[in-house]
């Protein structure tokens, strides 16, 4: 796997890990389950540490952090659209749609290596 690549599919990773830590906490809070599963939020969130650890063997910091940001967005965002039913403004889907661009354009001469 390509550094880059690579880096995405970590940040990709832990996006989705961090969703679903923040989906458990709602739901706790929305009192639809109980206040044990936050001890599986508190797991997850550790277990986000060695994927870090893991994805910065293949680029500096300030490049997964800006990718894991900005993938992160994206998943918690339609975590919270498709799974909690929450409406966005027009601003926030121009928002979202510029933080994929901004993906792609990172990763640009990754993707390009590929083929």
């Amino acid at each position: 796997m390509k550094d880059g690549i690579a880096s995405t599919f970590y940040a990709l990773i832990l996006a989705i890990t961090g969703a679903y830590s923040l989906f458990i906490l709602k739901k706790v809070n929305q009192k639809e389950l109980s206040i044990n599963w936050i001890a599986v939020s508190v797991l997850i969130n550790i277990a986000s540490v060695f994927i870090v650890f893991m994805a910065l063997k293949y680029v500096p910091i300030t490049v997964f952090n800006i990718k894991w940001n900005l993938i992160s967005n994206i998943i918690v965002t339609m975590t919270g659209v498709f799974l909690l039913k929450e409406v966005l403004s027009i601003n926030e889907i121009i928002g979202i749609v510029l933080a994929f661009i901004s993906i792609i354009i990172i990763d640009m001469e990754h993707i390009l290596n590929l083929f």
